[in-house]
């Protein structure tokens, strides 16, 4: 909410922000039905319904050397859709053994609106996706565990659909960010005394963030992510 300006050395624009910005407003519904087989397996499906007044969203303005970032609010929006959510140990499969790898996996859908006046200042209202939100995301997962040694394995998947990333002064200038397949693995060794070592990858593959215009789809910049290692040692006393 601060009026002043900074560069933002990553996405290559200006970034300015917005004093009148008002607090936005949520209303939310859900119904969730749960299901455990058995110990740690879990079998999920939940419907949700939110309402936002004064949405603050990203916005893109235009200037004459470069796109300038703020915000602003929306006056009605709405989101609704469900999830599905899977977690469960492959025992069952051939051997007892297998209990230690469990699989899990999750999808949501999302149906989002927000008003706009169409043409601009004028009382016609037409409705475009919310900023910032995807219209679907899937997640997958597979970790192994050697309760004996102490060692876990674990590897993640993620995809999201095409998100709108920031609002234009029409829907072609409307910048969207296209959807990557993310994958990130760990590993962690338990040690002796209380220690843990964990090692971490992630975006395995280097994949890198592309924006696009509108409809249209052209590309309007390539932002590399690049792969990010690390490693820990924690201690519990």
């Amino acid at each position: 909410m601060s009026n002043v300006k900074y560069y933002d050395f990553q996405r290559l624009r200006n970034v300015k922000g917005q004093p009148g910005l008002e607090r936005a407003e949520i209303e939310n519904y859900d119904i969730r039905l749960e299901f455990f087989p058995s110990m740690g397996d879990v079998m999920a499906a939940s419907y949700f319904y939110k309402t936002l007044a004064n949405a603050i969203e990203e916005q893109l303005l235009a200037n004459p050397d470069r796109f300038v970032q703020s915000w602003f609010n929306s006056e009605n929006g709405k989101n609704y859709g469900f999830e599905l959510e899977l977690r469960k140990s492959l025992g069952f499969l051939f051997w007892d053994y297998l209990d230690n790898l469990v699989f899990g996996a999750n999808y949501t859908r999302v149906f989002s609106s927000v008003e706009f006046e169409d043409p601009p200042h004028s009382s016609h209202y037409n409705v475009r996706p919310l900023q910032g939100q995807a219209p679907w995301m899937t997640n997958l997962s597979v970790t192994f565990t050697e309760p004996r040694l102490g060692t876990t394995l674990s590897v993640l998947y993620n995809r999201f659909g095409r998100r709108l990333d920031g609002v234009g002064d029409a829907r072609e200038l409307d910048v969207y960010e296209e959807g990557s397949d993310l994958y990130d693995v760990a590993l962690s060794q338990e040690i002796p005394g209380g220690a843990k070592l964990k090692f971490s990858i992630r975006n395995l593959t280097g994949e890198d963030d592309l924006f696009t215009w509108g409809s249209s789809r052209r590309m309007q910049e390539r932002v590399r992510r690049g792969t990010t290692y690390g490693l820990s040692l924690s201690y519990m006393f």
